[in-house]
């Protein structure tokens, strides 16, 4: 080894040459280790210790599925073995040692002398079946019921599933939640990942004013300014939060809403920070209709334990310093596509007011008579007219919300909501948001994203199908040009069939696609 480079014990490389260590981790996620690796003595180790032998299991002769075998890999990751066989300064708290002793679990043998199968992998197995077949509760039961009778006496066969709450009734709407506060514990757990969560507190070497992490951004510089003893220590968590839904069977044409609410911790490098084993799905919202602006009820656990991590937090244990550590989360900002937003922020995205920033100020107007005079005047419309006005002044979280509170809006987890709302009249809100309830929500620099994807792919695929002529799928044709000659003055030579001028030739269109 030198000191940048290390050899790669990936399967592909077997050891061979010297590579950067940042190719090495690269590798290793993408092939996995060589087999059979368990003493390092391509990389300046002699022995193992014994004490961390627990987590190197020959399963060469184990016939683990695809659940078990990821799910020790997980293990494996969250207990990486310390090779530099240090004493802890500190022993972990109570609830993490828990956790810690559930590791245990990945080599204890189902039964004295088993070396086929461990405890982990049994209990991995046997619930990916009852997912993948459907087997109801009681015929998990009996079955495990009858793998532990016919085991000798002393094993460690799970019990039944007697203690997971039943419900016989069919529930219209449903919700998942899956907490998020053991997760968030567990990136401190793991020996490979820890370190990466003070990455962002460190120097990155990039220029000043660009902007390469979320860490870089002015609403996170605010956050600091605002809230100085979250930002003094490094470990405390930023987190994001991402929704959007989709219909899972809708190539079958069954109507069927599924939305995940997902959450990002920043803290992590640009490099993970957004990979799907860091993104916690926090909840799954199903049934056979958009939850729309009523998604705040099925928000109510997430806010909940946001705001218990905010005033709280919970105690955690840094295996890398050997600390336990006083850990509080925050949430930054929210991540959606702008109907999404309507959800999540409350404002009505569609009509006149459909711009949030404009509000009240827009000039959009609508024609809503068939017969409006307006609607075959070419004069007194807008074309070749400036506006010079600048936008209206942006408003922060308080007057926002002190807009709101004025007009008397209520969440929609309060009694009789659509008759209070609706009472409120139109003025582009259509509910309080659950978010105000965080209680430094209010002052974030920015608390709304829209997703990037949604804007550059539809505005792209516009520009492009129009310039392109793509039959079908261009907002050049027939209908928008007599738009044009009934609302405004007949530009010369513009018909139905000919073609804009902007649009590309059949040359034109072949250096594009090369």
């Amino acid at each position: 080894m030198d000191e940048d480079k290390i050899k790669c014990p990936c399967i592909k490389f077997c050891n061979i040459p010297y590579t950067e260590v940042d190719t090495v981790k690269h590798h290793l996620y993408k092939f996995g280790f060589v087999k059979e690796y368990w003493c390092w003595d391509k990389h300046g180790k002699t022995s193992i210790d014994d004490d961390n032998t627990f987590l190197w299991v020959d399963d060469s002769d184990t016939n683990f599925s695809e659940c078990a075998c990821s799910y020790k890999k997980m293990v494996i990751d969250a207990m990486a073995p310390n090779l530099n066989n240090s004493d802890p300064e500190e022993d972990p708290n109570a609830l993490d040692k828990k956790f810690f002793d559930m590791l245990d679990a990945a080599d204890k043998e189902l039964w004295p002398g088993c070396k086929k199968v461990t405890q982990l992998s049994v209990v991995a197995r046997l619930l990916k079946i009852k997912l993948e077949y459907r087997i109801p509760e009681q015929s998990y039961d009996a079955i495990c019921q009858l793998i532990n009778d016919v085991l000798p006496e002393e094993n460690n066969m799970i019990g039944t599933n007697g203690h997971l709450a039943r419900c016989s009734r069919i529930s219209f709407k449903k919700m998942h939640y899956f907490p998020l506060t053991p997760r968030l514990k567990r990136l401190y757990a793991s020996q490979a990942i820890t370190t990466s969560m003070r990455w962002y507190s460190e120097n990155h070497g990039h220029d000043a004013g660009v902007m390469c992490h979320p860490s870089d951004s002015e609403a996170w510089k605010h956050f600091d300014k605002s809230h100085p003893s979250f930002a003094a220590e490094v470990r405390n968590v930023r987190l994001g939060l991402n929704t959007d839904g989709f219909a899972p069977h809708g190539a079958f044409r069954k109507q069927y809403s599924s939305w995940p609410i997902i959450i990002t911790p920043y803290n992590l490098p640009t490099s993970i920070c957004l990979k799907e084993p860091y993104m916690c799905l926090t909840a799954l919202v199903l049934g056979p209709s958009n939850p729309k602006h009523k998604i705040d009820v099925f928000l109510q656990p997430v806010v909940a334990e946001l705001e218990q991590l905010w005033e709280e937090g919970v105690v955690a244990y840094d295996i890398s310093l050997k600390q336990n550590f006083h850990l509080i989360a925050a949430l930054m900002w929210t991540i959606s596509d702008f109907p999404a937003y309507a959800m999540l922020f409350g404002w009505s995205t569609i009509g006149k007011l459909a711009c949030p920033y404009c509000g009240k100020h827009t000039q959009a107007f609508r024609l809503k008579m068939v017969n409006h005079p307006y609607r075959k005047d070419k004069n007194k419309f807008k074309k070749n007219r400036e506006v010079i006005e600048g936008p209206p002044p942006s408003k922060n979280g308080e007057q926002t919300l002190r807009e709101i509170e004025q007009l008397g809006l209520v969440k929609v987890i309060e009694l009789n909501v659509d008759d209070v709302n609706k009472r409120c009249g139109d003025h582009g809100w259509k509910k309080k948001s659950i978010f105000g309830d965080l209680p430094y929500w209010k002052a974030n620099l920015i608390r709304h994203n829209f997703d990037v994807m949604h804007i550059v792919k539809n505005v792209f695929e516009h520009f492009l199908y129009t310039v392109m002529d793509v039959k079908g799928k261009t907002k050049d044709n027939v209908a928008a040009r007599r738009d044009l000659k009934l609302y405004y003055r007949k530009r010369k030579g513009f018909e139905d069939n000919e073609r804009a001028y902007y649009t590309l030739d059949k040359n034109q269109k072949k250096v594009i696609c090369q």
